[in-house]
């Protein structure tokens, strides 16, 4: 596959990727080993597992089991929506969360290849205009990457505040730019929710594309991921799985369970907040490993 090939809010989004299912090591016994499952065998405790789960409403989600990129077992199970009545399928579209992050780190390498960026690279050679000229001259893409830049995650009450605007990569810079990093780039570890949206703001810049446009037209569609994608403000998506959460708006637990909708980005980005399938994320899977599998090491 060439490079440019440009993975749960509901309850439950999985996806198990066996290279073996009958190939972990065994402990050593004076007892003789029993005899190796047969993969049919084996696929069908796995597929029985998955059922007496769903039999004893202990699964609300959806999940694949594959082995060597091909589906061996699964299983559906839940209310999509309690609003529509709708039952999960396979086919489910559920927001990803963070998951996301994966395809930006996937877009930058793809431009790192393409000799269009280096991951060396400080955020001032690709954004010039950043606000923040201290951080732009010392933070580098790698560290953006790796989350050690030191550049703070945006705080919850800024998002929400002003979440029904946040629509754009842009619209996201005000609530962190100005802040100081919590520690000198490359010392340390620390999660970054921003850091990955100044990397979709690079991707922007070097590809010419919008972040959106770009993961559909590199990632997806060469992945065949048919039902990936971001949310389009004021349009329904259909077969979306609804989050529920009996966490009340002021963040205190109460009894009644309510849509998460209101917790959630408007549209998402390059740092999470899409959606997507079971059966896409492992397209996906397949898609990666082809590709690293087909790259030469130096």
């Amino acid at each position: 596959m060439k490079v440019t090939m440009k993975i749960t809010t509901c309850a439950l989004f999985a996806l198990a990727i066996l290279c073996s299912v009958d190939g972990f090591a065994q402990s050593p016994s004076l007892s003789p080993p029993e005899p190796a499952k047969s993969e049919s065998q084996s696929r069908l405790e796995i597929q029985a597992y998955l059922d007496s789960l769903a039999a004893d409403n202990k699964l609300s989600g959806a999940i694949v089991v594959a082995k060597d990129g091909v589906p061996i077992a699964s299983k559906a199970a839940g209310e999509a929506s309690k609003a529509k009545k709708s039952a999960i399928r396979l086919d489910t579209k559920f927001n990803l969360g963070s998951m996301n992050k994966m395809f930006t780190g996937v877009a930058i390498a793809q431009l790192a290849q393409a000799g269009r960026l280096n991951f060396n690279d400080p955020i001032s050679k690709h954004l010039p205009d950043y606000p923040n000229k201290t951080v732009a001259d010392k933070v580098t893409i790698h560290q953006l990457l790796t989350h050690t830049s030191g550049i703070a995650s945006y705080s919850i009450e800024a998002f929400k505040a002003q979440r029904e605007k946040l629509t754009t990569i842009e619209a996201y810079f005000p609530l962190f730019v100005n802040e100081t990093p919590s520690f000198p780039p490359g010392e340390k570890f620390e999660y970054s929710n921003s850091g990955y949206l100044i990397l979709g703001a690079i991707i922007e810049k070097v590809s010419g594309q919008d972040y959106y446009s770009y993961v559909k037209e590199h990632i997806y569609k060469p992945a065949g991921m048919v039902n990936t994608g971001f949310y389009e403000p004021g349009k329904e998506i259909p077969n979306l799985a609804i989050g529920y959460t009996r966490m009340g708006p002021g963040g205190r637990p109460g009894d009644e369970v309510r849509e998460n909708t209101d917790r959630l980005e408007v549209r998402g980005g390059p740092a999470g907040g899409g959606f997507s399938t079971v059966e896409d994320m492992l397209k996906f899977h397949v898609a990666l490993s082809c590709l690293i599998a087909n790259t030469p090491t130096s």
